[in-house]
């Protein structure tokens, strides 16, 4: 599954003007050198078009599902102890 917060905008940098001008962009995030002519800059998506749908783990899901039932088994024991006495 694919997470769309992880997308991030790669900008290459070749001359010295371009590279202070995108590291003072408050989408800024961090920039490598490739060679003293070549450099990348990763810049975090300023706008999210979240159109696909975020799916819980069906793993996650029967955890907690399991976890509920052992509570309410436990408290459903409890209950007709009581009333059988």
């Amino acid at each position: 599954m694919e997470n769309l917060r992880n997308r991030v905008d790669v900008g290459l940098v070749t001359t010295v003007k371009q590279l202070p001008k995108l590291s003072r962009a408050p989408s800024f995030d961090h920039f490598r050198i490739f060679t003293p002519d070549i450099a990348a800059v990763n810049l975090k998506k300023t706008v999210l078009y979240l159109n696909r749908t975020i799916y819980a783990g069906l793993l996650e899901l029967s955890k907690v599902l399991v976890s509920c039932l052992k509570l309410l088994s436990d408290e459903v024991v409890l209950v007709f102890q009581y009333f059988i006495r």
